[in-house]
């Protein structure tokens, strides 16, 4: 990167951040070239201190990140750790993830980034993971994120989605057990919601698994009255199945 810059008109400054990243390239062409230019000039090296190293890490990585060069860009970005900094990496690097659609990425990232914020703000952090996770079907993080909602003072039908959300992740997973007490939670505080068909057909048939047809057989007759286009004629077939 810093190569066609090392003879511009202004080389101490190209030349002293290759200082203090400092690889094998710039060891050979531009430590020399600085050291000969400081000579005449009189201008000190920079000092290779935490601060300096991370502020130029987040410049490169932001470079990379406009050359689309994804693996040098992520590798520049994660070194930055300092305080500030730090935050600015992350932010890049969430967006870096979300842009090549890596999502396991996106969402520890996404996961850092919401325990920096106040809490008014975490709760719409908390929304970015839950829609990460489901692009993502990253169903094996969904406990963990249940555990935030629960700790970000979500009440009442707030908890809902979370509730659906680690429902469906627990059927992804093929733990019915987790699956059942996760709907039951979610039609308990929202049975009117969006997603309460495909949960009540789901649970349907996690309790067939377990050898409770009968509680399925109560659930999905009232989801074959609901008239839902989809998932009450799903019901209706799964009831014909039981009868046989």
């Amino acid at each position: 990167i810093l190569k066609p810059f090392l003879d511009a008109e202004y080389p101490a400054v190209w030349v002293a951040v290759a200082g203090v990243l400092k690889n094998e390239m710039l060891d050979k062409e531009a430590l020399p070239k600085y050291r000969a230019y400081s000579q005449k000039s009189g201008v000190v090296a920079p000092t290779r201190d935490d601060k300096t190293v991370a502020f130029l890490s987040l410049m490169i990585g932001r470079s990379m990140v406009a050359q689309k060069q994804t693996s040098q860009a992520d590798r520049a970005l994660s070194s930055v750790k300092t305080e500030g900094l730090g935050t600015e990496a992350l932010k890049e690097r969430f967006a870096l993830y979300q842009n090549t659609k890596n999502y396991n990425g996106a969402y520890d990232v996404a996961l850092l980034l919401m325990k920096q914020l106040p809490a008014e703000q975490q709760k719409e952090q908390i929304q970015t993971l839950s829609t990460i996770l489901v692009k993502g079907k990253l169903w094996r993080k969904a406990k963990g994120l249940l555990a935030e909602v629960q700790k970000g003072g979500f009440t009442g039908k707030e908890l809902a989605p979370y509730y659906f959300l680690a429902g469906r992740a627990a059927v992804e997973t093929n733990d019915c057990t987790a699956a059942v007490k996760s709907y039951e939670a979610a039609l308990a505080l929202e049975p009117e919601a969006a997603e309460a068909p495909e949960a009540q057909f789901r649970l349907g048939a996690c309790l067939v698994k377990k050898k409770q047809s009968e509680q399925a057989r109560s659930i999905w007759e009232e989801l074959s009255k609901k008239n839902d286009p989809f998932w009450s004629p799903m019901a209706q077939n799964e009831l014909r199945m039981l009868k046989k």
